[in-house]
């Protein structure tokens, strides 16, 4: 027997549902693209499913049409992996879907980029552009190593940057 996700369609957009009750958002426009796989929160909170050569894909690569993983797809709203709306989705480089990742578990500043430098005594402020690590300098107290950090997020990932993603997600929030 073929399991099934349960679907509600009444709404501006699709809500699925896995088989633990949990929700995925699509497009009502991808309901027929999507409608045969049995998909299922994937423990890297990613929505995934088996399909027929049961590989294992993805349902934004699903919806934005690589399957062969020739680009990457980036969630807008970094902490909403299940929302695989289009608004929510855009094609980017491996570097460019780095640049807005959440803050480690690990993170002790409690800011992405920044921590305390033992050897020097002061806050260390550092930024990753292609695949280099950038240091922004070191800093006595660390709302000027934040501050550094931000001004270098905006100067060096535009768009991507983190705080300019959730802006753009927020704003296309209200339009929908």
């Amino acid at each position: 027997m073929h399991k099934r996700n349960q679907y509600d369609l009444s709404g501006s957009f699709g809500i699925g549902y896995d088989s633990k009750g949990n929700e995925f958002w699509f497009d009502l426009e991808d309901y027929d693209k999507i409608k045969d796989y049995c998909w299922t929160i994937h423990h890297t909170k990613y929505v995934t499913a088996k399909n027929k050569e049961h590989k294992w894909i993805m349902l934004h690569k699903l919806i934005m049409n690589d399957l062969d993983n020739k680009y990457c797809i980036d969630h807008i709203k970094t902490e909403r992996k299940f929302d695989n709306r289009k608004s929510n989705l855009r094609y980017s480089t491996r570097s460019q879907n780095n640049m807005n990742k959440v803050m480690q578990k690990n993170n002790k500043s409690g800011h992405t980029g920044v921590y305390y430098h033992s050897y020097s005594d002061k806050w260390r402020a550092i930024i990753n552009i292609n695949k280099k690590t950038k240091t922004l300098g070191d800093f006595k107290n660390i709302e000027d190593a934040i501050k550094a950090r931000k001004e270098a997020e905006q100067k060096y990932y535009g768009d991507f940057c983190y705080a300019k993603s959730q802006e753009i997600a927020n704003k296309l929030e209200e339009i929908i």
